[in-house]
């Protein structure tokens, strides 16, 4: 499992709790391009963050793509992949 550094997660949190003057700051990860060999970001911690939202993808036709990794922590999918 990749996960981010303990300065990655310290910032992250202070990012989260002091960002934007108190607003707290928004971090967007891609879910990651590894499915066609078996990858997935379930077992990636900076997507799997309770401070991060993991956008994932979709064809043109609103199939999921060969790479796009699946995962619990996928929030949000976009367009890619066509024209």
């Amino acid at each position: 499992m990749e996960a981010p550094s303990m300065l990655i997660q310290k910032a992250m949190l202070n990012g989260v709790q002091n960002g934007r003057n108190g607003k707290g700051s928004v971090f967007v990860f891609a879910s990651g391009n590894g499915a066609s060999a078996g990858d997935q970001c379930n077992f990636d911690g900076y997507t799997n963050s309770i401070y991060s939202i993991t956008v994932a993808a979709v064809d043109y036709k609103g199939m999921h793509p060969y790479y796009s990794e699946p995962c619990a922590a996928n929030m949000i999918v976009a367009y890619s992949s066509g024209g």
